[in-house]
């Protein structure tokens, strides 16, 4: 007679002392709204705090799943089970995650765009009381030229994506055209190649 392997099922109890707190930590930032200045530093908080909580519920899902590591397809629907049931947990920390690193991406935005708008009419300002040309010693008045820098955002990056439209149109010195030279270039101040659009997309790190 052929031996049967008894598989047990997952223990799914174990997530269960996080789902209050996943729930209370994604309530507690839907409420953070639009990000301003005062905001930022809680708001950052709470995403890397949200972020730390989703690590240690999956690292729950590794402790529910080692009772299986000895056997192979037997074993693959309850690990899928306790995956399912660990990604559950974690959904609405997750879509929370997602809304405020949004609105303090929104947030750095506005900011940047504020300090540029400063510095332009600052620019302007001094153009005028230069008589079209700015130099220090025609300030008499004593204008400042001091903008306040925007607050940084933890965990921000920025990343470079581009979509190759016409290939004929690359230069030849990307190779019609090449990956890692096109990022190369990137990474070198270049943000206008023939052929290819190029765009600028925000995320926030953990």
């Amino acid at each position: 007679m052929e031996n049967l392997i008894v598989i047990p099922k997952p223990e799914l109890s174990a997530f269960e002392p996080f789902v209050a707190q996943v729930k209370q930590s994604a309530k507690l930032m839907s409420f953070v709204g639009t990000v301003t200045e005062d905001k930022l530093p809680a708001a950052s908080q709470m995403l890397t705090d949200a972020k730390k909580l989703i690590k240690t519920v999956e690292a729950e899902l590794e402790v529910v799943n080692r009772p299986y590591i000895n056997f192979k397809n037997e074993i693959n629907e309850q690990q899928r089970v306790a995956k399912n049931r660990c990604s559950e947990v974690t959904k609405p920390l997750e879509d929370a995650i997602v809304v405020l690193s949004n609105a303090i991406i929104a947030y750095n935005r506005l900011a940047q765009e504020a300090r540029r708008v400063a510095a332009a009419e600052l620019q302007a300002k001094l153009k005028e009381q230069s008589g079209g040309v700015y130099r220090p010693e025609n300030n008499m008045s004593g204008v400042s030229i001091a903008i306040p820098e925007a607050p940084k955002v933890k965990g921000l990056r920025k990343t470079i994506k581009y979509e190759v439209i016409d290939a004929s149109q690359v230069p030849h010195g990307f190779c019609s055209p090449n990956d890692s030279l096109i990022q190369a270039a990137f990474k070198a101040g270049i943000r206008t190649i023939p052929g290819l659009i190029i765009w600028e997309e925000e995320s926030i790190s953990g």
